[in-house]
């Protein structure tokens, strides 16, 4: 098991949580969600990160502006209807997925649980 590896996943778990809480609808969870997406995102590799094709990277961009004082509560809601829309979540939960896959880890599917349930 690569460290590297380990910390692509734990990025990747994140970014799916995140998008759970993107989800969740609630104007605080989903500002809440795109921040920690967008953290999450900047943690990965860049090899890895543009591999995810749904997280378009002019969203990711958007994010900072959108969450401050000065973004609306409808660039928000547009950015996270982006970034936690049913295709981008189902990229990053096959990433997610091979990751594990990779460590010898139960997948999503298996009932494998998140990096944090697992500590």
């Amino acid at each position: 098991m690569s460290n590297k590896d380990r910390n692509i996943l734990r990025a990747l778990e994140g970014i799916l949580r995140a998008q759970e809480t993107i989800r969740s609808g609630t104007s605080i969870c989903v500002e809440a969600g795109l921040a920690l997406l967008r953290g999450y995102h900047e943690r990965l590799p860049l090899a890895t990160a543009r591999r995810l094709t749904e997280l378009a990277p002019e969203v990711l961009a958007a994010i900072p502006h959108a969450i401050s004082g000065w973004g609306t509560e409808e660039e928000r809601r547009c950015l996270a209807a982006s970034a936690a829309s049913d295709a981008a979540m189902a990229q990053v939960r096959r990433a997610v997925d091979a990751y594990r896959e990779r460590l010898g880890m139960a997948t999503l599917e298996e009932g494998g649980g998140t990096w944090d349930e697992r500590a």
